[in-house]
């Protein structure tokens, strides 16, 4: 059985998570660490075999007085849990970040897509990410998830925005903006695949077509 700590207690993904893999009681133990006026040093790491980071600031104003903020949280709170697993003996660190470091791109994101993060919070998750890829070695796996918009039931952000605005307007818009996206059940299900088969990496995970927004309009 292993150890599952996640970051982000009361979450959308984190309470996801944290139910998906308690469906498998003889292979995970969960534990749920709140960061909301919490540091790092106040868990004890020690026992534990992975750390999924779903904590931060999200859909805040992009104003140059909320940056601190995001590089506090996005930022340094990443890589002190980071560090810190390492430290105590954690296997895994499981960071969520964004799609949005590869910035505004339409269609399918591979390996081939270059960063080009517009926003303060997607900056914030880029630099995050290249503070934590230097910990990884052969005792520490650190993995990286660039998460497009999450979906499902009690999902908040721009698909629910989109749903709500959907079902007040008597038609739909017939332009089209392709985007990635996934379901949180695919999303939970990735992330029980790396937690039984730990490796180092950035991953993509979406859906298998963009969805273009102008197509989910609900009546």
């Amino acid at each position: 059985m292993k150890r599952i700590l996640i970051t982000g207690a009361h979450s959308f993904i984190g309470t996801n998570l944290e139910t998906y893999l308690g469906r498998f009681p003889d292979r995970y133990e969960t534990e749920t660490l709140s960061m909301h006026g919490h540091t790092p040093d106040e868990y004890d790491f020690h026992g534990a075999d992975a750390v999924v980071h779903v904590a931060a600031i999200v859909h805040q104003k992009n104003t140059k007085k909320l940056q601190p903020l995001y590089d506090s949280v996005n930022r340094e709170l990443t890589l002190a849990l980071a560090e810190k697993a390492k430290r105590e003996g954690v296997k895994q660190f499981v960071f969520f970040s964004s799609i949005g470091v590869y910035g505004k791109v339409e269609g399918v994101i591979d390996g081939e897509t270059p960063l080009d993060p517009k926003t303060r919070y997607d900056r914030s998750k880029t630099e995050a990410e290249q503070g934590i890829i230097p910990l990884a070695d052969e005792t520490f796996c650190v993995t990286i998830l660039r998460s497009p918009a999450v979906y499902g039931p009690g999902a908040k952000g721009n698909p629910a925005k989109l749903d709500r605005l959907a079902r007040r307007l008597p038609v739909c818009p017939t332009f089209e903006n392709r985007r990635c996206m996934i379901s949180i059940d695919t999303l939970c299900e990735l992330v029980g695949t790396l937690l039984d088969a730990p490796r180092s990496g950035i991953f993509f995970p979406q859906d298998r077509t963009p969805v273009s927004r102008s197509g989910r309009c609900v009546f």
